[in-house]
């Protein structure tokens, strides 16, 4: 069974680890991200690896996107797919009593 596997927040770090892990498997994958750029380089580097991957750009923060996001993968994988990863998340360093209301609803909006 060839694996359809999605991933947010993929295009560095930990999701991009793990859609690369995945991609040497042969698995299918789906990655998205808020950079086009990065998501681009990311499909170069991992171009000699076995599986198939596709990328899309979207913010998770932005319900437009997300809806966009969701419309694309059944596309993508009619069928559905075998592993979601939601690895998509913000992170405002500092004290919480110091954090300013904006980035306070960006982490709400992406991590939650």
């Amino acid at each position: 069974m060839q694996h359809r596997v999605i991933v947010t927040g993929a295009s560095k770090g930990i999701g991009a680890a793990i859609a690369k892990r995945y991609l040497s498997t042969g698995a299918e994958v789906l990655i998205c991200a808020r950079n086009l750029t990065h998501l681009e380089e990311f499909k170069k580097e991992c171009a000699h690896l076995q599986g198939e991957l596709h990328i899309f750009q979207c913010d998770m923060s932005k319900e437009e996107d997300v809806h966009a996001f969701a419309k694309h993968a059944v596309s993508v994988f009619p069928n559905g797919c075998t592993a979601l990863i939601n690895n998509a998340g913000f992170f405002a360093p500092g004290s919480f009593s110091d954090i300013d209301i904006a980035s306070f609803q960006t982490l709400l909006q992406t991590n939650f």
